[in-house]
């Protein structure tokens, strides 16, 4: 595998991953490999469900929350 900031860098970005990375076999490969792993490991097995359920929340506190927020000013 290759380092984003490693590729060309007419198709590269420092601050989001480029198309091409996007759609490289490679990345996906490696995500799945690395959610299988954490997912069915038999130590963290046990804490999937919950730490699921802690991202869920910490998404909504942190991004859902501030965007209904910024709906409901723009209502009012």
């Amino acid at each position: 595998m290759v380092k984003f900031e490693n590729l060309n860098p007419n198709v590269t970005s420092q601050t989001k991953v480029p198309f091409i990375g996007e759609v490289m076999a490679s990345r996906w490969a490696f995500e799945a490999l690395a959610i299988n792993s954490y997912k069915n490991n038999a130590y963290e097995s046990h804490f999937f469900e919950v730490d699921k359920e802690i991202s869920e929340i910490v998404y909504r506190k942190d991004f859902w929350l501030v965007k209904m927020n910024d709906k409901l000013d723009s209502v009012e």
